[in-house]
């Protein structure tokens, strides 16, 4: 493993399509050109693993390491110990590997229940949040971070307006306008935000699972996506193009942003 092309081209991919399809499986939802977009992540974070476990990484390379990686590559830069333990970036390779698979399946499966129950306030809830946070929390935390504040902002909202803020499917959600009666949702990290209606959690719970195999690439990629909908739409006989098809997609087929196309399948 200590090739650089194999882990970028090939290792790493092959970790993140993996848990692509197992949070595709578990949540019975199928998106092929959201496959795409893994692999081309995939090949990114892949070779960032690879340059940040190299002996003295520079200050850019170190940064999209744990903009790729989240605190696992904090952890190696920054812990004597860590690494240590881990004994060679090749043990640390598939330890990473092991991580994010076994995240991604832990939360797909409790999510279920999560979603199920939504955000109504209660030990349950709470109980599965507990459970599935330590395997949200961990990898996307420069998106994460801006997400926290949102958060913050809206726990305002909802002590002193009508808004809504809690902590429910293992992240932190806010409803700036819980009365409304359409919706609008965005998931940033590991915080989901619904700035009018009520939180769609299936939907928004399956954004939050592509950041454990994602990252922080989640959002630079998902903009990419956007210039897929718009010219997936346009190549379609049966479609408009439109604003809600480049941050949106059709429920029933695969026309639109690929990194929302097997969320809006659950729909």
């Amino acid at each position: 493993m200590d090739n650089a092309f194999v882990v970028a081209l090939l290792f790493w991919p092959a970790v993140v399509l993996l848990s692509a399809g197992i949070n595709m499986l578990v949540s019975w939802t199928f998106s092929w050109s959201e496959l795409v977009f893994d692999y081309l992540i995939g090949v990114v974070a892949g070779a960032l693993l690879f340059l940040g476990t190299q002996a003295d990484p520079n200050g850019a390379t170190a940064f999209f390491f744990v903009f790729s990686h989240g605190l696992p590559g904090l952890l190696w830069l920054a812990s004597d110990g860590f690494r240590d333990a881990m004994g060679s970036p090749e043990t640390y390779l598939w330890v990473m590997a092991g991580i994010r698979l076994g995240a991604t399946l832990w939360a797909a499966a409790w999510d279920h229940l999560s979603a199920y129950i939504e955000a109504k306030l209660g030990p349950g809830q709470i109980f599965f949040s507990l459970l599935v946070c330590p395997a949200k929390l961990p990898f996307a935390w420069v998106t994460s971070g801006v997400g926290f504040l949102i958060w913050l902002g809206g726990l305002f909202n909802a002590i002193f307006g009508d808004g809504k803020a809690g902590f429910a499917g293992g992240v932190f959600f806010t409803e700036f306008k819980p009365s409304s009666t359409s919706y609008h949702a965005t998931t940033v990290g590991f915080t989901v935000h619904t700035w009018k209606g009520k939180t769609p959690f299936k939907h928004e719970l399956y954004h939050t699972r592509q950041y454990i195999y994602m990252g922080d690439w989640m959002i630079p990629f998902w903009l990419l996506g956007c210039l897929w909908g718009l010219a997936s739409a346009g190549i379609s006989d049966e479609h408009e193009v439109s604003a809600d098809l480049a941050y949106g997609a059709d429920e029933d087929d695969e026309i639109g942003n690929p990194l929302e196309v097997a969320a809006y399948h659950l729909s």
